[in-house]
């Protein structure tokens, strides 16, 4: 998926992304979590809000 937006990360398990960085969706609605999706980037996993990325 290609980030629309750039992310910050408020937690320990999400991603801090730049706009036009391209993740790996490995998992969409992470273990029930609607909108949120397991992603590596750069070899860190970890969690991704849906609505700033796009599939590619």
């Amino acid at each position: 998926a290609r980030a629309l937006y750039d992310n910050s990360s408020e937690t320990s398990d999400e991603l801090t992304f730049k706009r036009n960085d391209v993740l790996e969706v490995i998992e969409r609605d992470y273990e029930g979590m609607e909108g949120w999706w397991l992603c590596e980037l750069k070899g860190r996993t970890g969690i991704a809000p849906a609505n700033r990325l796009v599939v590619v």
